[in-house]
């Protein structure tokens, strides 16, 4: 028995008639439709080329159907738009890892701001190891006076009752730890 003749089917010949009988409407669809998807794939917009790319390419499908197409038909090129279309996004996935795309700015690989703090973040590094007296009672966050600025504070520990000296002994962004003395 033929291997390729499986449920009564030549696959091989289905295939051949798949593309010897595709009309120009079709096959203009189904590859410009493969462009635009592949455009999207490698340069992520809003989806205008994806979503136009996959209605040509259903259209294409469509149109080669209703000239005579068969459901093996139909399966083949579903089967071939798609390992076209995974061939493209794993070319792109490589690129983006050691190819052109990796030294592009489509990837991205650092900050404009420092990873400790953003620009709106205030710096709080130079009250380090100041003392101040709390305005608040702290449980475990309050007010505190120190250098003559009232600040947000964070007591490390136990809570600290208003009106105690207080000491700082850690600064997380713009968190502020302290301790009574």
């Amino acid at each position: 028995m033929n291997s390729t003749v499986l449920f009564g089917v030549n696959f091989w010949n289905e295939f051949v008639r798949l593309f010897t009988g595709m009309g120009v409407a079709a096959g203009v669809c189904i590859v410009l439709g493969l462009v635009l998807v592949i455009i999207e794939i490698f340069q992520p917009g809003f989806g205008v080329f994806g979503g136009l790319g996959t209605l040509l390419i259903i259209a294409g499908i469509v149109i080669r159907m209703l000239q005579g197409g068969s459901l093996l038909m139909l399966f083949i090129m579903i089967f071939i738009v798609v390992i076209i279309l995974l061939g493209a996004f794993t070319i792109m996935v490589r690129s983006m890892k050691y190819g052109w795309l990796s030294r592009t700015d489509f990837i991205q690989t650092g900050t404009a701001v420092g990873t400790d703090r953003s620009e709106a973040t205030k710096d709080f590094s130079q009250l380090l190891d100041l003392s101040g007296k709390t305005t608040t009672p702290l449980r475990p966050s309050g007010k505190a006076v120190i250098n003559g600025t009232e600040y947000d504070v964070v007591a490390q520990g136990a809570f600290i009752s208003s009106e105690r000296e207080i000491k700082v002994v850690e600064i997380e962004g713009v968190r502020i730890v302290v301790r009574e003395q």
